[in-house]
């Protein structure tokens, strides 16, 4: 684990953390740009490069919604496999 520091914000980074940005192609770089301007630390390390927040909340969103479905009942919605 190591502390990152944005601004007056300190925040633990784990080994898993690093790991998610690493799939996200997320650099430190970019990582205190996107916490400077407003995006939380878990969705700044794991929104892909190139992501608007914007997009990433309506993402988000649509996951959440999705999950609500995943019953034996609503299998044949578009969000369930």
């Amino acid at each position: 684990m190591k502390n990152i520091r944005v601004g007056k914000q300190t925040f633990v980074m784990t080994e898993k953390d690093e790991k998610k940005m690493e799939e996200s192609g997320i650099n430190m770089f970019s990582l205190r740009q996107r916490i400077n301007k407003g995006w939380d630390f878990y969705d700044a390390i794991e929104a892909p490069v190139g992501m608007r927040r914007k997009e990433w909340n309506a993402l988000k969103r649509m996951e959440r919604f999705c999950l609500l479905y995943t019953s034996d009942a609503a299998d044949d919605l578009l969000c369930v496999d």
